[in-house]
């Protein structure tokens, strides 16, 4: 008679489950985290330098490569958003003095064209410096005259040396 046992029956207990509790702590931590919640600001950099569209063992630059000269154009924000004053000038130059360009643009147009058409097909590269609050508008007139007038490597950084 061994493996036979009788079992016993229990009655059914209910469980007690008390769902308001559950509901207040709830809405608590999501008060809690729509009041602490703070979004990331938002990406004020447009990354400019892209491959080149062949692909391939070209679009990888090699070591022999002479490196490219370096302009960069420094653009000070008025404080209405306007571009106050440019300059260009050689990075790692030491005996060049930045070329003041004032405001405007056909002059900006012009100097990175003269630059451009003396590399003669040697790589350059264009770094833009851009003041705090200057508007968008004239970020991308700049970098579109820089594509315009030959440079395809064109690089947005803000000015302040803390932002970069």
């Amino acid at each position: 008679m061994s493996g036979k046992h009788k079992r016993t029956e229990t009655e059914f207990v209910e469980p007690d489950l008390p769902i308001t509790p559950m509901l207040d702590m709830s809405f608590q931590l999501m008060a809690f985290f729509i009041f602490t919640f703070r979004p990331a600001p938002t990406e004020g950099q447009i990354a400019m330098a892209l491959p080149k569209l062949d692909g391939g063992q070209d679009a990888i630059p090699s070591i022999s490569e002479d490196k490219p000269v370096a302009f960069v154009v420094q653009a000070e924000a008025a404080p209405n958003g306007t571009i106050a004053s440019m300059s260009i000038s050689e990075k790692d130059a030491a005996d060049t003095k930045p070329e003041l360009l004032g405001a405007d643009f056909e002059k900006y147009r012009h100097a990175l064209k003269t630059r451009f058409d003396a590399m003669k097909g040697k790589p350059a590269k264009l770094t833009l410096k851009i003041g705090d609050g200057l508007l968008q508008e004239y970020v991308v007139r700049l970098l579109d005259i820089g594509n315009q007038t030959g440079f395809v490597d064109i690089a947005p950084i803000p000015l302040d040396p803390k932002k970069q």
